[in-house]
């Protein structure tokens, strides 16, 4: 009996230091990413590619963004002359950057769960958000209710499950998706898909080589969560690429990259 209690106190006090070991490895992260996003190329460039998506669209346009993190995107697009702006995030550390950046029309909110009116809204954006969702249907149905008729979707996600890596782990991501799978999320939420495309092809092959690396020799290739702030000449090159490829994707979609997004209408 005396083992069996030390064994369970022990097994007891293994998860409570795990726990408490990834709840500070997540605000190290969290922290890593709120430092990075305004200016690090993968930010910057994702940010480039809604906002070129964004620029056709009047500018009383209801806007919302799901997942808004610390207001980047919101803080850009409300720069660029868009008034009806707002944000929700489950991060108390993203609204409080939010806040510091005079960004004020984000607030709490679950993604599945959206505290809003049916149909109030012309264009959701929701970027590297919906990988994070187990119930993938339940949060584009949720989207869908607050579009209305004839509303936008803009969707992008991590693609290809063989390009899991710690990184996705660490982000207590749930898929990767392909382009067909995410089409066919989308459209069994009552979408109607009007452009799908991977992106960030430019940098595609070098990180699948270090994906299959990171896979064979984990102890060589691990990093931090890969996520580190590039040296400034490195940093500037990769958005100029990416930016390059956005412009690209107003005409065409890419068969392959790191990253897959759709466009969808609400019917």
């Amino acid at each position: 009996m005396g083992a069996f209690f030390e064994s369970g106190v022990c097994d007891t006090v293994n998860l409570c230091f795990v726990l408490r070991l990834r709840a500070l490895m997540d605000s190290i992260f969290e922290k890593t990413y709120h430092t990075l996003e305004d200016s690090h190329w993968w930010f910057v460039s994702r940010r480039d590619l809604l906002l070129r998506y964004m620029a056709t669209f009047p500018r009383m346009s209801e806007i919302l963004e799901v997942g808004c993190s610390g207001g980047a995107l919101m803080r850009e697009l409300e720069k660029r002359g868009f008034s009806r702006v707002f944000g929700i995030d489950i991060s108390e550390a993203g609204l409080d950057l939010c806040k510091k950046r005079d960004v004020f029309k984000a607030q709490m909110m679950d993604g599945t769960q959206l505290d809003f009116e049916d149909s109030v809204f012309d264009v959701v954006l929701a970027s590297d958000v919906l990988e994070h969702i187990e119930h993938e249907q339940i949060a584009l149905r949720e989207w869908h209710r607050v579009l209305k008729t004839e509303g936008k979707l803009w969707v992008g996600v991590p693609a290809f499950s063989f390009l899991w890596s710690e990184h996705d782990q660490h982000n207590h991501h749930f898929r990767r998706y392909t382009r067909s799978q995410l089409v066919a999320a989308v459209e069994q939420a009552g979408f109607v898909v009007e452009k799908a495309s991977y992106w960030n092809l430019i940098l595609f092959f070098p990180i699948v080589v270090m994906r299959l690396i990171g896979q064979i020799l984990p102890k060589v290739s691990k990093c931090d969560y890969q996520l580190h702030a590039s040296s400034v000449g490195m940093n500037g090159f990769l958005k100029i690429l990416l930016k390059i490829e956005n412009v690209f994707l107003r005409w065409v979609s890419f068969p392959i990259g790191v990253s897959v997004f759709v466009i969808a209408r609400k019917k």
